[in-house]
């Protein structure tokens, strides 16, 4: 019995066996039919202008024309085509089966796509260049039908500084390309945007013997113009000792002096040369102020005194004021021989030309104006006036002085802070304030007041005044560049 039992065992087993086999190889003979394959559709599309991005059915393809697009999903496809400025261009293509559609698309000939450029200015009529070509039509002009796109264009007039702009232009629009012109007929500005000036803070100035004007910054050197070009003088491209110019003057010579945080410059219009405190030739580096008198006689003066040089030898004064006296800001002088300085403690009067200071103070110390001296000059009526700043709690003013009397009830200062006092040959005073420029001849009689409101201007802060031999006064301010103001055309 054990023996029939293990022989229907082994029976059902290598049956069971058999059955596995034939099932395994049928699965490896199985065959599928394979998915067809999706017909290669083609299209390819030219452009004018070429390179147009791409859409198939809203979405990005990642190509642009003329690539060639493969295996397109459907036989009819959406194809937008889009360009910068212009309107997007769509449409339907059919592409049969295993096929190949080419087409040309010209978006410059289809009047959707073109645009237009209002044309307006003030003053309302200038002529126009576009691209620089000069165009035969004056403002007010609509160019019409233009592609899209970029547009320079300038326009120019009479006494009044032309104006540039780019302007773009795009389908269906109309491009509003307005530019209003500054009028140079009295007021001129030179920026760092429109001239060459290295940067727009100006803070002294002088005139030359052929009328070239020269111009110092606190930071980017000696600056000359003569109407035709502008140069620069800095450490970098030449000898001068420092970029910061705090005060320049001219000698009989044509020697230009330049005051710097660094000593004393002179420039011979070809070579520089320096004058420090350790050639024992200025008792300090700090140069505040300079100014040549009639006997040619160059004054400088410091943080620490003045010294004088009559071309040959340094004349040292004896000092013995306090700090404030010491800091000297201008010097006066007068048709009847006497001599001042601006000092931060008020103004002094030398004595006489030897070594003593005889100080005139024109104030006690119970009034409240600031005694900080910022400016100084005489007229050609021998009377001078002087500036102050606010300090120490006290508001600075304007003052003049008759050779007895101080005054100092001028009201109606635009600002207590003077920067500068000019004064012509005709006896016509420019006050530089940090809030405009006052130009009179009697205070109370003509008084003008001039800012960016009503001039050129682009800054408040006036720091010098100068005036060239075809009565043209030149205005240097803080942060506004220079300003040409014509005083001619004034009228």
């Amino acid at each position: 019995m054990k023996t029939r039992g293990s022989s229907l065992v082994l029976f059902y087993m290598q049956w069971i066996v058999l059955l596995l086999l034939f099932s395994s190889c049928k699965r490896d003979v199985s065959i599928t039919q394979p998915e067809p394959l999706e017909p290669d559709r083609k299209l390819v599309i030219h452009s004018v202008p070429a390179y147009c991005a791409v859409y198939i059915n809203n979405r990005n393809s990642g190509f642009f024309t003329a690539d060639t697009l493969f295996r397109l999903e459907k036989t009819d496809t959406l194809v937008t085509l889009k360009y910068q400025y212009y309107r997007d261009s769509v449409f339907v293509v059919h592409v049969p089966d295993e096929g190949l559609v080419e087409l040309f698309i010209d978006f410059t000939k289809n009047p959707a796509m073109w645009g237009n450029l209002n044309c307006t200015a003030k003053p309302v009529t200038c002529s126009i260049i576009r691209d620089g070509m000069m165009m035969s039509e004056k403002t007010p002009y609509i160019m019409r039908n233009l592609l899209p796109g970029k547009y320079t264009l300038t326009y120019q007039a009479p006494n009044c500084r032309e104006a540039t702009n780019t302007f773009i232009v795009r389908s269906g629009q109309t491009t509003n390309g307005f530019m209003a012109l500054e009028d140079t007929s009295v007021w001129v500005s030179y920026t760092r945007a429109n001239s060459g000036i290295p940067e727009n803070r100006v803070i002294c100035a002088i005139v030359d013997d052929h009328d070239v004007k020269w111009f110092g910054t606190p930071g980017s050197g000696l600056v000359r113009y003569d109407e035709k070009k502008w140069t620069v003088y800095n450490m970098a491209n030449s000898g001068i000792m420092s970029n910061r110019i705090q005060c320049i003057e001219k000698d009989r010579s044509g020697n230009l002096w330049m005051g710097t945080d660094c000593g004393l410059c002179k420039f011979d219009g070809t070579n520089f040369y320096r004058f420090t405190k350790s050639m024992n030739t200025i008792p300090d580096d700090y140069v505040t102020t300079l100014k040549m008198d009639k006997s040619g006689i160059l004054w400088v003066g410091t943080l620490n005194g003045f010294v004088r040089f009559d071309g040959n030898t340094w004349k040292k004064t004896k000092w013995d004021m306090h700090d404030d006296a010491a800091w000297v800001t201008g010097f006066a002088f007068t048709q009847s021989n006497r001599i001042y300085l601006a000092t931060m403690a008020g103004v002094l009067r030398m004595k006489d030309d030897t070594t003593y200071i005889a100080h005139s103070w024109y104030m006690d110390s119970t009034m409240t104006i600031s005694r900080a001296m910022n400016a100084i000059a005489v007229g050609s009526d021998d009377i001078l006036w002087a500036g102050s700043l606010n300090a120490r709690m006290l508001l600075g003013g304007l003052f003049c002085f008759d050779g007895t009397i101080w005054k100092n009830d001028f009201s109606g200062l635009p600002d207590h802070n003077i920067n500068c006092i000019f004064i012509d040959d005709n006896n016509e005073k420019y006050i530089g304030t940090e809030n405009g420029l006052i130009r009179f001849s009697d205070y109370y009689a003509d008084k003008k007041i001039y800012n960016v409101y009503n001039t050129n201007l682009k800054s408040n802060s006036i720091h010098c005044v100068v005036k060239d031999s075809n009565g043209n006064v030149w205005v240097g301010t803080y942060d506004g560049g220079i300003v040409k103001y014509k005083t001619k055309s004034d009228r």
